[in-house]
């Protein structure tokens, strides 16, 4: 896996869950949340777990190819 996105919402775990979960086994792959909270908890709580990257819904193409773009040049400079 080269990157991981995933919104905070979902059937079995929240976003921020399986981002602990992932976190366990891989520190270094990129992870963007995607997600309608705005609360400044939400956004300290995704970062204290390791979030590479975080956008609130809703987005535009354009907003998500610059956040996208960011993370990607955060991982290669990481390399």
């Amino acid at each position: 896996v080269d990157m991981v996105i995933c919104d905070w919402n979902m059937p079995s775990m929240t976003g921020v869950e399986f981002l602990r979960q992932l976190r366990t086994v891989d520190t270094t792959v990129p992870f963007l949340m995607i997600t309608g909270r705005a609360d400044i908890d939400s956004v300290v709580e995704a970062k204290s777990a390791g979030v590479t990257g975080y956008i609130r819904k809703p987005f535009s193409p354009r907003e998500l190819e610059a956040k996208l773009r960011i993370i990607l040049a955060k991982a290669a400079s990481n390399e």
